[in-house]
């Protein structure tokens, strides 16, 4: 396993519900595959340069944005989840 800060648990757990239903969409296993080793090396690339990445003027400030708007993305994303989980649920009956 990879240190947390790398891959977090959502990470994993992302890819786990992809792989999960990767045999009913031909081509997604490969597709997952593919990106994660996409992400890997550009996880690599970026710690191997990060001195020279940080030497770029007013780069913090764009990273800090996009960090912003990520977040946002992914609060936004999180609660369409849990309300559509919501929406799905079904009285029990006994």
């Amino acid at each position: 396993m990879a240190v947390p800060i790398i891959v977090p648990h959502a990470g994993i757990a992302a890819m786990l519900i992809f792989v999960l239903h990767a045999p009913h969409y031909p081509g997604m296993l490969r597709l997952v595959l593919v990106s994660v080793a996409i992400m890997m090396i550009l996880d690599f690339l970026t710690m191997y340069f990060i001195d020279q990445i940080l030497m770029i003027p007013a780069l913090t400030l764009v990273l800090t944005v996009l960090g912003s708007v990520l977040i946002f993305m992914q609060a936004c994303l999180a609660t369409q989840m849990i309300l559509v989980g919501l929406g799905l649920l079904k009285p029990v009956n006994f």
